[in-house]
């Protein structure tokens, strides 16, 4: 079994002097295998997780992938350089669930704001000696697809599993609608994402269903007991989005499954309520006249029943009924004026 490959994993260190040394960490062989998948360094920055026998770190930060071997060479031989990620201990939500007696729903809600671990797009490494795209690698990320950690909002969490709009900093087409702007207040308190003065989008056509093992609170600033501000990722997901910005995301995630008149719906809702209300107004006014008519009626019947028992009793006196009637109101309306 000839070894085809040789891949040789260096550590990055800096001297006293301020000069890079590289040492090797650990290795890897490939034998009778033609082609392998190592990290790349990419404009964003690339971290993968890697277990070394001598070293108890396992977060390490891609600084270089190159060939060192010559043409024809036999292993080829690549090198991939390394640091260290010196950040305090991460626990991501999968462990802490399973650390505490609490369900993944009552740690995350709609609007919850999350980091993401996706991953990253990775570089084949050729035992002919070149670096080639991973396009035929169909079950590793590809270019165009989420990579990378970010922060991204929770949309949904339905047992194990967590829906997810991710956020970026790359401004999207003007006319796009599927994408909106978040208020800079709502991350100032992240010591990355909320010092990087760069204006942030949730980009509602990426939405995407990702494993607890991927979610972490978003690293915050806090100041310690002697007064100094620090940054750390807290143990509880406290921070959301404002309810302003819930109602842009679901606008945007509308318009990104092609409801494009939400906004007309929304407005025309609104109005139906409203006359629904006035309906429900002139419904109980109806009701109260209702009510006041057949008083009125009762009124008028027992009026009449008044008025016919006192013609009958002015018979009987040997008086005429509206003689009367015209002669009290002749006295009502002399003492009217009097007053």
């Amino acid at each position: 079994m000839p070894t085809l490959l040789h891949i040789t994993y260096y550590e990055r260190a800096v001297d006293a002097s301020g000069v890079h040394v590289d040492k090797i960490i650990g290795q890897e062989a490939f034998d009778d295998i033609r082609e392998a998948l190592v990290p790349t360094k990419t404009a964003h920055p690339v971290y993968i997780t890697k277990h070394f026998s001598h070293d108890s770190n396992t977060r390490w930060h891609v600084e270089e992938s190159d060939r060192i071997g010559s043409n024809g060479d036999v292993p080829m031989t690549y090198r991939v350089i390394l640091s260290k990620v010196h950040n305090q201990k991460e626990t991501y939500l999968d462990e802490a669930l399973r650390l505490s007696s609490h369900k993944i729903h009552q740690v995350l809600t709609p609007g919850t704001l999350v980091e993401v671990d996706y991953g990253f797009v990775q570089t084949v490494a050729q035992a002919r000696g070149t670096m080639a795209s991973n396009s035929q690698y169909k079950d590793t990320i590809q270019n165009g697809e989420m990579h990378k950690r970010r922060l991204a909002i929770v949309v949904k969490v339905r047992n194990t599993q967590v829906q997810v709009l991710p956020l970026t900093s790359v401004p999207p087409d003007p006319q796009d609608k599927t994408a909106f702007l978040l208020n800079p207040l709502t991350l100032s308190k992240f010591s990355f994402y909320g010092t990087s003065g760069k204006q942030t989008w949730g980009i509602c056509s990426m939405i995407q269903t990702v494993s607890p093992c991927r979610l972490l609170p978003p690293s915050s600033f806090y100041t310690d007991n002697k007064g100094i501000v620090r940054h750390a990722r807290p143990p509880k997901y406290s921070d959301h989005v404002s309810t302003a910005e819930m109602d842009a995301m679901r606008s945007a995630l509308l318009h990104a499954i092609g409801v494009s008149n939400y906004d007309k719906l929304k407005q025309d809702a609104q109005n139906w309520r409203g006359a629904a209300t006035a309906l429900s107004t002139l419904q109980e006014q109806v009701i109260l006249l209702q009510q006041e008519n057949a008083t009125l009626k009762q009124n008028a019947s027992r009026q009449a029943c008044v008025e016919e028992l006192a013609v009958d009793w002015a018979k009987q006196c040997g008086l005429n009924f509206e003689d009367q009637v015209a002669g009290l109101m002749e006295i009502n309306a002399a003492l009217e004026q009097g007053a």
